[in-house]
């Protein structure tokens, strides 16, 4: 809803306004928008005639909004006699969008019924393989114990005729027997390797909490560096040890998230029996990256779907206005301008993605030949002359007469798409500074310096990210499709370059680009 009204009141300065709450209402009818005046006087609602409507100057969310920007709430409607959830924004006057508290339920349950559907699944495949587990350790052990022979030639040449065959019969089952138990040996001392250099921890307590296996990665996930005994001396998380007893009450295998000295991590608890005692095996896995996974799959839909969004919206209400005769021809001709800019930015932005694909999936083949470095930063400089000119820029290039073997058109849109953004980034009157030389090692490298806007600390780790945009006040202004740095980084991952950012914010910006050839 958030994004909705942001969404939304981008457009409030337009004379299309109205009919553009009219338009998202028909396609969010699960959403009621209502638009009020700062008087509290009703201008708009999608639900309801607002011109019958009360003034809305004493609603809670109403006067909230107006003191501090932005409000959000749970009542019972006055106007429609439901529970809604509230959310409100201040632009020019107060937009308000509200939903059914019944919405927010139904997908809570659809998120639950997931998650357990996911839960029974994986315990279900950790019980297949802790059962298979168990009986390629458990049963050879058992087999050696029920037949503690050891019987010598000696004693078989000395016994009877009569019963030399069953105990020459017992010696081979011993022999069998004893090699089994080394091959088990060395099975086990597989086992023990492994689960000293796995990654994720494993942990095996008993019903007390003593600790009858750990190895080092347990230690590393929480911060310790000695042998431990129980796991009283390894944690006291409170989270942590009530769902390990929820194991050991039910007897049932708990699986859960939990973040542990900031790291998110997927625990995997499966009671096991060892001579009718119970123990819990623990499994700790590292699930940084996929939670952060999955927030850059939701912000990439998010933002692939406003980019292609807002120039649609924008085409489709100007041909409208075209198509119903209302507009003069000097209109005409303005709203065309404006539909091919737009249609040019919408261009851009699926060539850029379809680029980012086609990298991903690494379908581009990739030929490499010789180029001249000069003569490449030359070529593009030479490209974005009026820009340069227009902006008053100065120029300069300290470069070696340094030849590379590379993809020339992967390497040429790498290196226009940084020297682009030095450009658009820039001040007026700025400087930029392109060097490429050679390292005591003979490794090229080049520089892009600029004296522009500069990035703040916080944000260097993210600007490689798709769409996303440090200033985006300033960007609004701009031609930008938001993906370029992203396919800076793609282009030099598939070149074997790395790229370093040096910058300091509102002074300027350095790119690094090390080649490796």
């Amino acid at each position: 809803m958030d994004t909705s009204l942001n969404y939304l009141l981008e457009k409030e300065d337009s004379s299309n306004f109205y009919d553009d709450l009219d338009d998202f209402s028909k396609v969010n009818s699960n959403l009621r928008i209502t638009y009020i005046g700062r008087d509290g006087r009703v201008l708009y609602d999608s639900s309801e005639d607002y011109r019958k409507m009360d003034n809305h100057a004493n609603r809670t969310e109403f006067m909230e909004a107006m003191a501090k920007g932005k409000s959000s709430n749970i009542r019972n409607s006055d106007t429609i006699g439901s529970r809604l959830y509230y959310i409100s924004q201040k632009g020019n006057n107060i937009l308000r969008i509200s939903s059914e508290i019944s919405i927010f339920k139904n997908l809570i349950i659809y998120h639950v019924l997931t998650v357990f559907l996911i839960g029974v699944i994986v315990i279900i495949v950790l019980h297949i393989f802790t059962g298979i587990f168990v009986d390629r350790i458990i049963n050879p052990i058992k087999n050696i114990s029920d037949n503690p022979y050891d019987i010598s030639d000696e004693f078989i040449d000395g016994s009877y005729d009569e019963i030399q065959p069953y105990l020459i019969e017992i010696k081979r089952i011993t022999e069998e027997l004893e090699n089994e138990n080394m091959k088990l040996k060395n099975w086990n001392q597989k086992i023990s390797e492994i689960t000293e250099n796995i990654k994720e921890g494993m942990l095996l307590i008993d019903e007390d909490f003593n600790i009858n296996l750990i190895n080092p990665s347990i230690l590393k996930i929480f911060g310790k560096n000695k042998a431990i005994r129980s796991l009283n001396d390894l944690t006291n998380d409170k989270a942590l040890i009530i769902k390990i007893k929820e194991a050991l009450i039910l007897d049932e295998e708990v699986n859960f998230d939990i973040n542990i000295n900031n790291t998110d991590f997927r625990v995997y608890i499966d009671p096991i029996y060892n001579n009718d005692k119970k123990n819990l095996f623990i499994i700790f896995v590292d699930n940084t990256e996929n939670k952060r996974g999955e927030e850059l799959r939701r912000e990439f839909t998010a933002n692939v779907s406003h980019e292609l969004k807002s120039p649609l919206t924008s085409i489709n209400g100007y041909a409208e206005l075209i198509s119903s005769g209302l507009a003069n021809e000097k209109d005409i001709k303005e709203f065309a301008k404006i539909i091919n800019k737009e249609g040019l930015r919408l261009l851009d932005t699926i060539d850029d993605l379809l680029k980012l694909s086609k990298l991903d999936e690494g379908s581009e083949s990739i030929e490499f030949t010789e180029i001249n470095l000069e003569e490449v930063f030359r070529s593009i400089s030479n490209k974005f002359l009026p820009k340069i000119i227009e902006r008053n820029l100065l120029v300069t290039f300290d470069i070696d007469d340094i030849r590379i073997c590379t993809n020339e058109s992967l390497f040429i849109d790498l290196c226009t798409n940084i020297f682009e953004n030095a450009i658009k980034y820039n001040k007026d009157n700025g400087k930029i500074k392109v060097i490429a030389k050679r390292n005591e090692d003979g490794r090229a490298y080049i520089s892009i310096k600029d004296t522009g806007i500069g990035i703040k600390e916080e944000n260097i780790d993210r600007i490689f990210e798709r769409f996303y945009i440090v200033d985006k006040a300033r960007t609004s202004s701009l031609k930008s499709t938001g993906l370029g740095l992203s396919i800076v980084k793609h282009i030099a991952q598939n070149l074997g370059y790395t790229i370093d950012v040096k910058s300091v914010y509102k002074e300027g910006t350095e790119f690094i680009i090390r080649i490796n050839e």
